[in-house]
């Protein structure tokens, strides 16, 4: 909740950002018009666009999506998909996911529309209390005209029916909120790292509720879905290790974690490209990034240990979502919508102004910003159905959006380190006061005993 005496500069604040995410918004039609394609940070290959939807949704109907296709998307995604497959095409089989697509070309419109009104069910009241209408309405556009959320549309990746989910666990304890991180789970596996804030914050019930929960879910829906759906395991587990996955291109898009650096340097140095910084090489670069990246999450998750259940489990889960979206390449821009979930926990925190400045730079459009232009030649392009000229950009929010969400892991472990180091050490000072209040009762029992005994 934002104090009150802030209340009116804030809302003066969102409506400004309002105005840029506008004013960002008429600049990429403008380009779209001129150049027949979106530029940064959308995906580089203008003909792939919404197919992190129509991809999986062609594998929901192959059996060979976990053994051919290698798929890491959990069964339960391919049973949902199903679902729509059948509403946009019916019965009609089609040879590929892109000619899929253009089967269900008529219903996109209506697709990104359902994808944008997804962002409705974040803006729940037991989870905004504090905020006036005006301000939720505010946070709601700067939110659905954000790079990243404009991002996932684009895509059309699963993650966005993530975040009337992740309201629900934020907002709603007991069982509402098992069977929300249970979802969650198993609509991106990378969720499950709840479960280790829950182990590491000493919270037993919602570890076995949460796990049972997911695991339940995980199983039905894979029996239903797919006989090899236990596949889906040793998937994941090679997509996390690929360190060859996704191009530079792909990795400097709308990167979430500065693992997308040190990952274009492993590409650079493994076709024999060399550089040093202050004497350190390309591998030595590497190390004390991913080094450094780990070691503040290790202290992210110290400090919820140290906290344990004196810790909302609010803010339990919003320090997790934040770790998340920095853990590697593979969790992806789109991670950064989960930021609209967690912000009125972030504004209950002692450095919720820091907070807000960090989530408003990753949601702002500094990507118009060109640091670097590279020409792929001519290229079909989805949305204006014709084969122009692509111009890749590097953007200025490729390399800020990474340090400043790294910068925000670190406030936010800070700040609850701060918290509960204090609370320790005030507890410690307690105990040791009635200890020795305890010692010195015990003497001067002791003493009226001795006293009591002694003859008249």
């Amino acid at each position: 909740m934002i104090p009150n005496s802030h209340r009116e500069r804030t809302t003066q604040l969102l409506l400004a950002c309002c105005v840029i995410q506008i004013a960002a918004c008429v600049y990429l039609w403008l380009s779209f018009k001129e150049n027949g394609y979106l530029p940064s940070p959308f995906v580089y290959d203008k003909a792939d666009t919404f197919m992190d939807l129509f991809n999986p949704m062609y594998w929901a109907d192959e059996p060979g999506r976990y053994t051919d296709w290698g798929s890491v998307y959990p069964p339960l995604n391919f049973l949902f998909l199903k679902g729509v497959r059948w509403l946009l095409v019916g019965q009609i089989h089609e040879s590929d996911a892109f000619t899929l697509r253009d089967s269900a070309k008529p219903f996109i419109p209506y697709i990104a529309a359902v994808f944008a009104a997804s962002a409705l069910f974040v803006f729940r009241h037991d989870l905004w209390r504090g905020f006036t209408g005006a301000q939720k309405a505010l946070f709601f556009f700067i939110f659905l005209l954000s790079p990243p959320m404009m991002f996932s549309i684009e895509r059309g990746n699963l993650i966005i029916f993530a975040l009337g989910f992740l309201a629900l666990a934020l907002a709603r304890p007991g069982w509402t909120r098992t069977f929300a991180i249970g979802m969650l789970i198993n609509i991106k596996p990378y969720f499950a790292l709840y479960l280790v804030a829950f182990a590491i914050s000493q919270r037993p019930k919602e570890l076995i509720s949460c796990t049972m929960m997911a695991g339940a879910i995980f199983l039905i829906s894979g029996i239903l879905l797919d006989e090899h759906f236990l596949e889906f395991l040793q998937n994941l587990f090679q997509f996390s290790q690929d360190l060859n996955l996704f191009s530079p291109r792909e990795l400097l898009g709308l990167p979430s974690s500065v693992s997308a650096f040190t990952s274009v340097l492993r590409i650079y140095s493994s076709v024999g490209g060399t550089f040093s910084i202050a004497g350190l090489g390309i591998d030595s670069i590497v190390t004390l990034v991913e080094s450094i990246k780990w070691l503040v999450i290790l202290a992210a998750f110290l400090s919820l240990g140290l906290g344990g259940r004196r810790i909302p489990i609010e803010t339990t889960l919003a320090a997790a979502t934040i770790a998340i979206t920095n853990l590697g390449v593979w969790a992806g821009g789109y991670s950064f919508i989960l930021y609209i979930c967690i912000i009125p926990i972030l504004c209950r925190l002692k450095y919720w102004k820091l907070y807000l400045a960090c989530v408003f730079l990753i949601f702002m459009p500094i990507d118009v910003i060109t640091l670097y232009n590279e020409n792929l030649g001519d290229h079909y392009a989805y949305l204006s159905d014709a084969t122009v000229p692509v111009i890749w950009q590097l953007s200025l929010g490729a390399f800020l959006r990474p340090v400043v969400n790294f910068g925000l892991l670190l406030i936010i472990s800070f700040d609850i380190f701060e918290n509960n180091a204090t609370s320790s050490a005030a507890l410690l000072k307690d105990l040791h006061a009635a200890i020795r209040r305890k010692i010195l009762a015990r003497k001067i029992l002791a003493c009226l005993g001795h006293n009591s005994t002694r003859p008249a």
